[in-house]
């Protein structure tokens, strides 16, 4: 009888400690706690600089990138690297994510003509971690409630004349366009895949499992840089914080401390609207703040 009991006990003990494992351990929780607590105060320091508050919203965005960069695609690649695909699999971990999906129908629309899916899309990244803590911090810097989604809305859809037609700066960075038979802007990776253009790459920087920031070249010897494997909603928001950084001069450029790339945003002349806005790789050996030019994206 006594045996069956301390049977008995040693049974329920294993249960208990069976599902225990499941359940977070008090440190793990409260260190956990603490770290999301430090993201909402950078959230809200407007103390901080563009580094700073960008390294949080990189942090905040979700991660967990497990497709590798195909070295048969570099540039320098013996083998012909326009036939090769960029990513060792095209199996992308972001495909079935509602911003990607929205992102996706709003690159086929025309901008100039109706917004079917732009409010759809805005509708989707505004309610991500990284879009409200950048609301957050365009709140507290500006000392009143910011609604962020009219601040994308103006940025990024504000329709303004670029040669002979309309433009706006979600057309130029996010779709593309061709200007006598040349793509100008277009730094959006769901993009350059979409449009079948032969590229190879020069450079790329990984951004801690949350994806990669590659220089390419298109064949005919044009400069694009992307973001790729990156939800909409961190580029878009980078671009944003940095144009938010602009004085009152055109071009602007924002550097990552801990990175080691620029994202660099040009402000319409007549509208409150991003022009164009793109990631620069840092040069090796190249003065921080070297005023020399980069090609025009």
């Amino acid at each position: 009888m006594k045996a069956h009991f301390l049977l008995l006990c040693l049974l329920l003990e294993g249960m208990a400690s069976e599902q225990l494992r499941g359940i977070p351990r008090l440190k793990d929780v409260t260190k956990r706690n603490r770290l999301e607590d430090r993201r909402r105060e950078s959230c809200n320091d407007t103390t901080l600089d563009f580094s700073a508050v960008a390294e949080t919203l990189i942090q905040l965005d979700v991660g967990g990138i497990s497709l590798a960069i195909n070295p048969k695609k570099s540039c320098s690649s013996r083998t012909d690297p326009y036939e090769e695909p960029l990513l060792v699999s095209q199996k992308s971990r972001l495909k079935d994510r509602d911003t990607v999906k929205e992102l996706k129908k709003l690159l086929d629309e025309d901008l100039t003509k109706g917004q079917r899916h732009q409010d759809a899309f805005l509708k989707a990244i505004v309610n991500t971690e990284v879009m409200q803590c950048l609301e957050d911090y365009l709140t507290a810097k500006a000392g009143r409630n910011i609604v962020l989604r009219d601040v994308l809305d103006k940025y990024w859809f504000t329709k303004y004349p670029r040669g002979s037609t309309y433009s706006t700066g979600f057309g130029h960075v996010f779709q593309g366009e061709v200007k006598r038979r040349k793509v100008s802007g277009l730094h959006n990776w769901e993009s350059l895949q979409k449009k079948g253009y032969r590229f190879c790459f020069k450079k790329f920087l990984e951004l801690d499992h949350k994806g990669y920031v590659v220089e390419t070249i298109l064949k005919g010897n044009q400069l694009k840089t992307v973001f790729v494997e990156t939800t909409p909603e961190l580029e878009m928001a980078l671009y944003t914080l940095c144009f938010s950084f602009r004085k009152s001069q055109k071009e602007h450029k924002c550097f990552l401390q801990e990175r080691n790339f620029y994202i660099t945003t040009f402000k319409n002349m007549q509208k409150e609207a991003i022009e164009t806005a793109y990631p620069e790789i840092e040069f090796e050996g190249r003065e921080r703040h070297s005023h020399r030019r980069r090609p025009r994206h």
